[in-house]
């Protein structure tokens, strides 16, 4: 690898990238969703059932959010749409 690249990885050790996504490769579900699933059984239940892949597409889309308020309305539109069995942002 360049010396360029090496930097890269550097960088995204130290500011955080490097592992940004480990929790979602290991299917870890944040705190402010499980309290949102967990008010709603059907949610929940319909949420645990999607594949794993869906469930990545969800977490990384919820983990983007840039601001509180957008993560909350994400979370939000992730329980009402599981409780219709419906995957959020897909």
């Amino acid at each position: 690898m360049t010396a360029a690249g090496l930097e890269k990885i550097e960088a995204a050790k130290q500011n955080g990238m490097w592992t940004q996504y480990d929790t979602i490769e290991a299917l870890e579900v944040p705190e402010d969703l499980e309290r949102g699933l967990a008010a709603n059984q059907t949610a929940q239940a319909n949420f645990v059932a999607f594949s794993n892949s869906s469930k990545k597409i969800i977490l990384r889309w919820i983990g983007s959010a840039k601001r509180p308020e957008t993560r909350v309305k994400r979370i939000e539109e992730t329980v009402r749409l599981a409780a219709q069995n419906i995957k959020a942002n897909h």
